[in-house]
């Protein structure tokens, strides 16, 4: 009786050690996943911000992609970043126009990095859009005040007031982006886009070719680039540019079945055959 009595004890204190190591175990293998998460994280947030210094507008798709798995992060309170809460903020604005969403996401990540002027640009836009104006051209100076030698305030402003007619004042701020930054191929490629609206074609196509110098694979620049070539109905420069941008982004596929820059040269069998995609630049 006194030997099966103590066998319950150490069968107990067995079964009591196991459990608490299982425990022990367990809570171990949450911190490990938990660190394993952030490294993955981290590294998706890094590959994020290089995309979006060539497409802050999320129009590619791996840009896209990165947004949307980022982005997932700002709801886990022990994984959210300010990165990954800028990144729900460009979601819901660029792929959901959700102003609101945008608005809060992009505060959250301004509550969690003060100094990190990219969410503050990013109310900026969302001001800017829902009629805000004076409030956007405050956080916008605001921006530029933070990070002084980031251009994109400028640009960004440049592009919205170019979208609401106020094309001499999208120029400067276009130029201004340009002396602060005068190597970023997204400010040749926007002050281009804005000397296309002018009518100033030939200036605007040395823009494109300065965009494409420093970033041959931007799909946008390509694609301008070989508007411009088809609105003069020159064929063989246009079709190569244009091939490598619907390689690159299938979306300018449709863009190029109706753009009137094509005008001159949508019936030519070689043009068909590239805006298909049905063959390659001859």
């Amino acid at each position: 009786m006194k030997t099966h009595r103590a066998f319950w004890v150490i069968a107990g204190v067995s079964v009591a050690l196991a459990v608490g190591a299982y425990g022990v175990r367990g809570m171990l293998g949450d911190v490990l996943s938990r660190s394993d998460e952030r490294m993955k994280r981290d590294s998706l947030v890094a590959e994020l911000i290089a995309a979006l210094d060539f497409d802050p507008r999320l129009r590619q798709a791996r840009t896209q992609r990165l947004v949307e798995r980022v982005s997932g992060y700002c709801g886990d309170a022990s994984l959210a970043t300010a990165e990954s809460c800028y990144a729900l903020g460009l979601r819901e604005y660029y792929g959901e126009y959700d102003t609101a969403g945008a608005r809060a996401a992009f505060e959250r990540a301004r509550e969690l990095r003060p100094e990190w002027a990219w969410p503050v640009n990013g109310l900026a836009i969302v001001e800017y859009a829902t009629g805000q104006r004076d409030s956007a051209m405050r956080l916008f100076g605001e921006a530029l005040q933070m990070e002084p030698g980031w251009s994109r305030p400028h640009a960004d402003m440049a592009i919205l007031l170019r979208r609401s007619g106020q094309v001499a004042e999208a120029l400067d701020h276009a130029r201004a982006a340009l002396e602060i930054e005068p190597s970023h191929p997204i400010n040749h490629y926007n002050y281009g886009v804005i000397l296309d609206g002018l009518g100033r074609h030939a200036e605007a196509r040395e823009e494109y070719l300065k965009t494409i110098s420093i970033a041959p694979d931007l799909p946008q620049a390509l694609y301008n680039l070989a508007c411009s070539f088809g609105r003069e109905g020159n064929i063989d420069e246009a079709l190569g540019p244009l091939a490598r941008a619907i390689a690159l982004e299938p979306e300018f596929m449709e863009d190029a079945s109706t753009d009137p820059d094509f005008g001159l040269i949508r019936d030519d069998p070689r043009f068909v055959r590239v805006a298909t995609g049905s063959g390659e630049a001859p």
